[in-house]
């Protein structure tokens, strides 16, 4: 599959070895889901990605110039349903990110992701929060861990305070209240999406520190991603977790509102 590089589509895209996103990380990254050949909510993507790289001083392209990126990528090689990787690193031989940086699309199939996950808790958590970068050396650790645990994924924690998971945001059914951190953690595209539906299924949505222990007392836990989508977390560090239907009935409204946005833009 062909990578968008720097104006151009190519089968081997080439970027050059004294880039600072490969020699310090200095670049960030957005991951977003293609549905019939559309993004969902690639506008919110790329608000984000700009966002991010302003928060770590990096020059920022233009919405147009990140838009026809990913739309060029798509159609140049016919993409229906994929996972599509926007990265913009800080360029080469610069003064600390005072060259013109790189922007790259990649694209991939999208994978089967587990109906239920297992996970367990890891005292990291990312050094930026607010700022999705290409340093993502405490994440593919954490990932690490998880699997050598025989686990889906991997929580952060600071003490007994619940952050994210590597790659994903966290969410807990209480009752009626529907509670996920706020605070430490990348506030998710998916991750809104939840809270703005959280009504049409009942639950009042809070954004509050959530400590271990009461997690594991919820009456139903998820976990939310572009690419995950909404996958209900079934045990941490091998205690269960509750199930419940306000899960099912969360993913049920999500899917509605994906096919919902995504026939609207066709």
């Amino acid at each position: 599959m062909r990578a968008f590089a720097n104006g151009q589509l190519a089968d081997s895209p080439l970027i050059s070895a004294f880039d600072e996103g490969l020699l310090y990380g200095y670049g960030v990254y957005e991951t977003l889901r293609a549905c019939s050949g559309v993004c969902f909510r690639q506008a919110e993507h790329v608000r984000r990605l700009r966002q991010s790289a302003e928060k770590i001083q990096m020059p920022v392209p233009s919405e147009e110039k990140i838009n026809d990126a990913i739309d060029r990528n798509i159609r140049g090689n016919g993409l229906k349903d994929a996972a599509l990787r926007v990265v913009l690193t800080a360029g080469g031989s610069s003064d600390w990110g005072k060259a013109e940086p790189s922007l790259l699309v990649l694209a991939r199939g999208l994978t089967q992701v587990p109906s239920t996950f297992r996970a367990i808790s890891v005292p990291f958590h990312r050094d930026v929060a607010q700022a999705k970068t290409l340093n993502c050396l405490t994440s593919v650790m954490a990932r690490k861990h998880a699997q050598a645990a025989g686990c889906d994924e991997a929580v952060f924690r600071i003490g007994r305070s619940v952050l994210e998971g590597t790659t994903c945001n966290v969410f807990a059914v209480f009752g009626n209240q529907l509670l996920t951190p706020k605070d430490g953690v990348l506030e998710g595209v998916t991750r809104n999406a939840v809270l703005s539906l959280a009504t049409d299924v009942g639950l009042v949505p809070s954004e509050r520190p959530l400590t271990y222990d009461r997690l594991l007392q919820a009456d139903e836990v998820f976990l939310t991603g572009t690419l995950k989508q909404i996958v209900p977390l079934v045990e941490l560090d091998g205690k269960k977790i509750k199930t419940g239907k306000k899960t099912a009935e969360i993913q049920a409204a999500y899917a509605e509102l994906v096919r919902r946005e995504i026939q609207g833009q066709k």
